[in-house]
C-alpha cells in the first residue's frame, strides 16, 4: 500500500478557458500540490477545462463542494477596488459565497511562471476555508514572494484544524506562529 489515504473530500474544479495552455497545465500543478501534500484527502477533479458558466456544488457538480478558477485582468472593477484597501499589489482573490466558490487570478500581475502555480495553491487554500498566515515561507502567506509553492506543516495543521472545527473537535497546534484569526482575500 503507497502512503495516500482514503479521500475525505472530492472536490469538482472548473478553469476559465481563457487561461493559455501553459497557465492551465501551472493552475493544475497547483491543483496537485495541495492534493499530493494531503495525501489524497483531498480529491480534485477537474470536470470543465472550458468554464462557460460557474460550477456550484448544486449544479453542474458531482461533488458537495465545486471550485471555479477564473482568469481575471488588475484593470477588473473588483480587483481595482480591493487594491484601494490593499497595502500589496492584489494577484488573486477567493470568494466564497453559497453558490460558488470562485478564485479570481490575475495573472497580468505576476511576474513569473512559478509566482502563478504559488498563487493557485495559495487561493485554493483560501478556498478550503484557510486565512491569512503570518508565518513566512507558507502557501498561505499574505505575500506571494514570501510563498514557497509548497504545503508546509502550518498549511496543513490549520486545514486540519479547520475540518476538526467542523465537526466539533478541538483544534491542536504544533507549529508557533501559525495564524488562523486573520481573514484571506
Amino acid at each position: 500500500m503507497g502512503d495516500r489515504l482514503p479521500t475525505l473530500a472530492t472536490i469538482d474544479v472548473g478553469i476559465d478557458g481563457y487561461f493559455s495552455l501553459r497557465e492551465q497545465k501551472d493552475i493544475i500543478k497547483g491543483l496537485v500540490k495541495w492534493q499530493d501534500a494531503t495525501h489524497g484527502l483531498i480529491a480534485l477533479h477537474i470536470i470543465d477545462m472550458k468554464l462557460k458558466n460557474l460550477i456550484t456544488h448544486k449544479k453542474y457538480s458531482s461533488s458537495w463542494y465545486a471550485i471555479n478558477i477564473v482568469k481575471g485582468l488588475s484593470t477588473d472593477k473588483i480587483i481595482i477596488e480591493a487594491q484601494k484597501t490593499c497595502e500589496y499589489t492584489v494577484c488573486g482573490w477567493a470568494i466564497n459565497d453559497d453558490k460558488a466558490h470562485v478564485a479570481l487570478l490575475m495573472v497580468d500581475t505576476l511576474s513569473s511562471k512559478r509566482d502563478l502555480v504559488k498563487l493557485v495553491m495559495h487561493e485554493v487554500g483560501h478556498l478550503l476555508g484557510l486565512p491569512h498566515s503570518g508565518v513566512p515561507k507558507t502557501v498561505m502567506h499574505k505575500y506571494i514572494n514570501q510563498n514557497t509553492g509548497h504545503v508546509t506543516g502550518h498549511d496543513l495543521e490549520a486545514l486540519i484544524n479547520r475540518w476538526r472545527h467542523y465537526f466539533g473537535l478541538p483544534t491542536v497546534h504544533k507549529h508557533k506562529g501559525a495564524s488562523s484569526t486573520s481573514k484571506g482575500e
